[in-house]
């Protein structure tokens, strides 16, 4: 990778693919991370209006995304195929074992607090399901964030298969779903006899919480990331607040307040600047990147799904909140929440970790 005048060269993009790890993207979840626990603290307060937590969570599925594909077009470049079964187990190990364990105790706080938690809300967490408009199991806010790891879960139960079969096709369908997506999703809630058909209804709502609520961003990720391994971005715009630059863009285009249309090409705007400035920051000599990979920003980054499993409890609404003055102040439970985030990581997820490692194709 060079640098020339203004332009950045990205001569070889499967030598940049070939990294094992990016500290910039750490970076870029702890900047997610502390977007989604600033809104959540702001919840019911004067200040909940300046602040928009999907935003975090948006990001989150670029990189998850571009990570993830990344990982299996390493693997498929080098074996000239995929183990469907060792990605599954890595993603199980990865994913579930600390959530199965914040239900479990969300179970016992339940009981002891009288939270009022249905038993089908759990089980909707434990299947990744949360993100399906069933009755019976309506979002209750402690487990609420289990939507978004359903999108995931449920988008890589199919998507590594694809890779596996055909990128070049691969890469056709994510660029006409991301393409669709907006305008479905658009069209489904406006007032059109086509979608009185109760068939039509079903089916539309269907693809709406399966593809249209965070997957678009999660294929934004695996587009950027294709397209990078085929040598599309072999010249970059280059600079050193470039990144930061457009880093601000998006944040400025996604709190544009639409209520038409246009809200959704915003968000797929977004997405691409987003996965944008994951690519440029491959090339950590910018001001952005510098920042993104200071040790405080990579250690919050490496912490940011145990902080973001954990922190609906100790957010807002906390079970405790009535026990004694000041239980429900953030001075005292967000520092509760990053011990607690930090024993989960390095006494009990890092154990799962450990053996995911030993599912990695050498």
């Amino acid at each position: 990778m060079q640098a020339a005048g203004s332009i950045q060269q990205f001569n070889n993009p499967r030598d940049l693919l070939q990294q094992s790890h990016f500290p910039s993207i750490d970076g870029l979840r702890a900047i997610s991370i502390i977007m989604v626990l600033i809104r959540h603290v702001t919840v019911d307060t004067n200040l909940d209006k300046y602040f928009n937590g999907g935003i975090g969570v948006e990001i989150f599925f670029v990189i998850s995304g571009f990570l993830i594909t990344t990982l299996l077009l390493k693997e498929k470049e080098k074996y000239g195929t995929i183990s469907l079964k060792k990605f599954y187990i890595r993603r199980i190990l990865r994913i579930v074992p600390v959530a199965f364990l914040f239900v479990m105790v969300l179970i016992a706080l339940n009981y002891m607090f009288a939270l009022g938690i249905s038993r089908n809300s759990f089980i909707m967490s434990l299947l990744y399901i949360k993100n399906m408009p069933i009755k019976s199991g309506q979002m209750d806010w402690y487990s609420g964030h289990f939507w978004s790891l359903s999108v995931e879960e449920q988008f890589y139960i199919f998507f590594p298969a694809c890779i596996m079969l055909s990128i070049n096709k691969t890469k056709i369908w994510i660029t006409i779903l991301v393409a669709a997506i907006p305008l479905i999703s658009y069209v489904a809630f406006l007032n059109l006899p086509f979608f009185a058909n109760r068939v039509v209804h079903t089916v539309t709502f269907i693809f709406i919480n399966m593809l249209g609520q965070g997957t678009a961003a999660i294929l934004t990720g695996c587009l950027l990331s294709i397209l990078l391994f085929k040598g599309y971005f072999k010249k970059l715009p280059s600079g050193k607040w470039t990144t930061l630059i457009l880093f601000i863009a998006a944040l400025a285009i996604h709190s544009i307040p639409y209520s038409t249309f246009w809200s959704y090409v915003c968000v797929m705007i977004f997405d691409f600047l987003i996965g944008f400035v994951i690519i440029l920051n491959l090339n950590p000599d910018n001001y952005f990147a510098r920042f993104l990979n200071t040790p405080i920003m990579v250690k919050l980054g490496i912490l940011s799904y145990s902080l973001y499993i954990w922190q609906q409890i100790f957010t807002h609404n906390q079970p405790w909140a009535h026990l004694f003055k000041y239980a429900d102040s953030p001075l005292i439970n967000l520092p509760a929440l990053f011990i607690v985030a930090y024993v989960s990581y390095y006494f009990y997820e890092k154990k799962f970790l450990r053996l995911k490692d030993r599912f990695v194709r050498a």
